[in-house]
């Protein structure tokens, strides 16, 4: 496939504001494939690589912990816009975070 000039240079844009925010112009016009692929990626490896959890009724264990982290993940990786099904689970998992932000340390 050949990149012309103009597509190579928004792309090497896109990849310059990625490390420096974070984000690119790009992934805003698609910002909820960006954010549930970042969120996705981010849960897996913190489900992955947790040596510790926040023990409450609701996670009584490491393993139900890293189960509900590891869940959620999936719901967001799995996201697209077009399937209804994966889009509430996706918004589910989103609810999710939100509710255990504080909660999302490794």
């Amino acid at each position: 496939m050949r990149l012309w000039p103009a597509t190579l240079y928004a792309r090497l844009q896109d990849v310059v504001l990625r490390a420096r925010r974070g984000w690119a112009p790009h992934d805003a016009w698609a910002a909820d494939e960006h954010l549930c692929r970042v969120a996705g990626g981010m849960l897996r490896h913190l489900a992955a690589t947790a040596r510790a959890w926040p023990r409450s009724a609701e996670f009584e264990t490491f393993d139900a912990w890293v189960t509900a982290v590891a869940g959620r993940a999936d719901a967001l990786l799995a996201y697209s816009a077009d399937d209804s099904t994966t889009h509430a689970a996706a918004q589910d998992a989103l609810h999710w975070v939100a509710d255990h932000l504080t909660h999302l340390w490794d």
